[in-house]
């Protein structure tokens, strides 16, 4: 009974949160859809209609007066929608994102498509138009005093593709200004048939200045639904939905824990009807509060526009007095106006003369200037164009029924901050969680044992070794299950020795590292059939046979192989294969970049710890390899595949009787851009495989190794009089190196062939090598 009055409160909550929700969206969305349509355009029976709202623009797409979809700034990463116009896919808009401006082109159904470079306008303009002709895309801009106005152009070819990433800006090229010079004041600005069309105070909106009908009756006739408003006001969503989920999480943990606290159900019901009763008085009389303070600005601005009635009274014939008139409507107010009979505005403050009420600032405006004429006075708040403003219309005259002109003042309000209206809910959350955290700890403290037992249990279960330690004080309905508990970490504790102890025996002799080739996180998940193809070094490592025969000679063999694998793992290498004798070891370095440190490392430890006589020789070759698992679930063997690797085991054993500690391939050089330190070998070919050799002259030891590099020059004569079959010269010259090294047995084996050729006349190949 206890936990299904906690899942009610549960149900309660979602509830009461969800409804206060839709209030509030239905609330700001019906006093912030006043004069939206003022940024709207309409084609072929659609309607595109911009809101710029203060705590989030978005963009909307009416069919007959349906909302078919909407898109949000902030879902685009940017930081508000100024103004929109149509291109030749749909509409385009000029959208603001941090401290710059962007276009943004949009197909019909308001996907972003393109966008221009961010870049940056005069300081104090806005935005007045967008257009595009002939492919060429233009900006419209007036001075926020009216004083000037511009057009900028946007070529098509900084256009590209959408992303609210803006890291480039550009400068758009300016092609029209024009400033005023008869006092008018420029209100709108926009560009068409290559013509800069300006709409200024002393006249009425031209053609392309007057608002769209369409889209304005398609937007305040339309139906925006619960979804939709959601997106429209993604703040007020998150703020509530964060609330939603925290008030549910905690509910859902004091539901877990009502079986030990029985109270705590009636608790958590008295908290879920106190939020309920402060949803359904809190926040609307926090909205009255606002309101009232609303209305103590509006009462300061009737003495303010009374004064300036006063003023103004006999300065109605405006043909004659109208820029006396309009140099009076000044002071701390956004706009003042003077308005006739007709609803039409005679002189502004901010220049928007000759226009309705209504398209100035939309229907509720109208409706208070219209208050006026019967009222005397009418007072309201407004949105235009996502800012709210404190409204006061006064007439001005006295006495008759005929009320020739009202005068009306708009004061520019402070936005209502979500969190004063939440203010109540966060006091009702923080307690909420103080309310947790009292009965945890209380509840912490009284079954700590079987908190601990709990705990322990986990740490046996998941196979922990450490040895189950009985607190001394434990309740006696316990005790047993400590004990038991005890007996079975035991049983553990055994059953994971045997178990490390075959894991151990069994992972000497498996591959290590190879799920690293097979792209693998782990060696567990390595199936047989698994193969992967990639390009990568293979180290062929060939140990001298006739030192391991011994069985004394062991240790030797463990040696080599423990400084193989410290220059392997330091290097990033991965050992591969070995054949049973150990005559042979591949390393294989997956898509590494430098791999000759790892064979000049090694040649220089090996040959410290055996010099003169050392155990093995390296050859390095770059290619593209598959390696792969073949065999059953029982037994499977390890593959390394490539072209070339079967021919160079067959001479690594050879190259390494010549004395070449370390040898690469062509293909190596290239790969790493090795371009000196190099003596060349000579080949081997197999079919059409052909491979050139290099020794690395760094890797052999330093008597050596200065001989070499000494007569390298002597060499490469000498290998180019053999190439040249001039053999004679060649035997002479690689004679002469060979007093001076007496220890390099390549020079020994071309002396021996340079005396073969002379003999026996030239081969075909005469730098291929070819085993004894």
């Amino acid at each position: 009974m206890k936990r299904r009055m906690l899942i009610l409160a549960l149900i309660v909550w979602i509830v009461a949160i969800l409804c206060i929700m839709q209030g509030v969206l239905l609330s700001m969305d019906s006093s912030e859809r006043k004069g939206a349509y003022l940024g709207g355009c309409s084609s072929d029976e659609v309607s595109y209609v911009i809101d710029q709202r203060s705590n989030g623009s978005s963009a909307y797409k009416f069919t007959e007066n349906k909302l078919d979809v909407l898109t949000s700034a902030e879902t685009l990463g940017l930081s508000a929608f100024e103004y929109i116009g149509t291109w030749k896919e749909g509409p385009m808009i000029v959208a603001a994102t941090g401290g710059y401006h962007v276009l943004v082109l949009f197909d019909a159904n308001l996907n972003p498509m393109k966008q221009s470079s961010a870049f940056s306008l005069p300081e104090d303009t806005r935005v007045s138009s967008a257009s595009e002709e002939a492919g060429e895309f233009y900006i419209g801009v007036v001075e926020e005093d009216g004083s000037g106005a511009y057009i900028f152009s946007i070529e098509s070819s900084v256009i590209h593709e959408f992303s609210n990433e803006n890291e480039e800006t550009e400068t758009p090229k300016q092609i029209f200004e024009k400033k005023s010079t008869d006092g008018s004041i420029y209100l709108e600005a926009v560009y068409r048939g290559g013509v800069l069309n300006i709409w200024t105070d002393k006249e009425a909106p031209g053609e392309y200045f007057k608002i769209d009908e369409t889209a304005k009756n398609a937007y305040l006739s339309a139906s925006i639904g619960f979804i939709n408003r959601m997106h429209a006001f993604p703040t007020v969503t998150t703020v509530f939905l964060v609330l939603l989920a925290t008030g549910a999480i905690a509910i859902l943990a004091l539901i877990i824990l009502c079986n030990r606290h029985p109270f705590i159900s009636v608790a958590i019901l008295c908290i879920c009807g106190m939020a309920v009763l402060l949803s359904l008085t809190g926040v609307p009389g926090h909205l009255r509060g606002l309101r009232e303070t609303e209305q103590a600005t509006l009462s300061f601005m009737d003495g303010y526009l009374d004064a300036l009635k006063d003023k103004v009274a006999d300065e109605l014939t405006l043909d004659d007095n109208y820029d006396s008139l309009k140099t009076s409507l000044s002071g701390s107010l956004w706009d003042t106006l003077v308005i006739d009979g007709n609803l039409e505005t005679v002189a502004s403050k901010r220049g928007r003369n000759n226009m309705s009420c209504e398209d100035l600032y939309g229907s509720e405006f109208e409706k208070l200037c219209m208050k006026a004429v019967s009222d005397k006075s009418a007072h309201g708040v407004i949105r235009y164009r996502g800012e709210r403003y404190a409204v006061s219309v006064i007439s001005m005259k006295e006495g008759d029924n005929q009320v020739p002109y009202v005068l009306a003042g708009l004061y520019k309000l402070e936005e209502i901050n979500i969190w004063d209206m939440l203010r109540v809910w966060l006091f009702l959350g923080v307690a909420l969680l103080i309310f947790a955290i009292i009965f945890s700890v209380k509840s912490f403290f009284e079954y700590r044992a079987l908190h601990q037992l709990s705990d322990t249990m986990g740490e046996v279960s998941k196979g922990s070794g450490e040895e189950v330690v009985i607190p001394e004080n434990k309740p006696y309905r316990i005790a047993k299950h400590w004990e038991a508990l005890g007996e079975i970490a035991m049983a553990f504790r055994r059953m994971n020795y045997t178990a490390y102890q075959v894991y151990e025996a069994y992972f000497r002799f498996a591959p290590k590292k190879i799920e690293t080739i097979l792209d693998k996180t782990s060696i567990a998940e390595v199936e047989v059939g698994d193969v992967a193809e990639f390009n990568g070094t293979e180290a062929i490592l060939s140990v001298a046979d006739e030192q391991m025969r011994m069985l004394d000679n062991i240790s030797d063999m463990n040696r080599l192989l423990s400084i193989m694998e410290k220059h392997q793992e330091k290097s990033g290498g991965v050992l591969v294969s070995s054949d049973m004798s150990v005559g042979l070891v591949k390393i294989v370095f997956k898509e590494k970049e430098q791999v000759l440190p790892f064979g000049i490392d090694f040649c220089h430890e090996e040959s410290n710890v055996w010099p003169g006589s050392p155990r093995a020789g390296v050859v390095l070759h770059f290619g593209q390899f598959r390696y792969g698992v073949a065999g059953t679930s029982l037994q499977s063997i390890a593959f390394l595949y490539s072209e070339e690797s079967a021919l160079l085991e067959k001479y690594s054993m050879w190259l390494r009787k010549l004395g070449l500690c370390l040898c690469i391939t062509e293909s190596v050089k290239r790969h790493e851009g090795i371009s000196d330190g190099l003596r060349y070998v000579g080949y081997i070919r197999e079919g059409e495989i052909k491979l050139d050799l290099y020794e690395v002259l760094a890797a052999n030891p330093v008597s050596i190794r200065n001989g070499k590099k000494e007569n390298l020059e002597k060499y490469s004569k000498a290998m180019e009089s053999f190439k040249s079959s001039n053999f004679y010269l060649a035997r002479n010259l690689f004679s002469e190196i060979l007093k001076e090294v007496p220890k390099d047995a390549l020079v020994k084996w071309y002396l021996f062939e340079s005396e073969r050729l002379l003999n026996q006349g030239p081969a075909e190949e005469l730098l291929r090598l070819h085993m004894d």
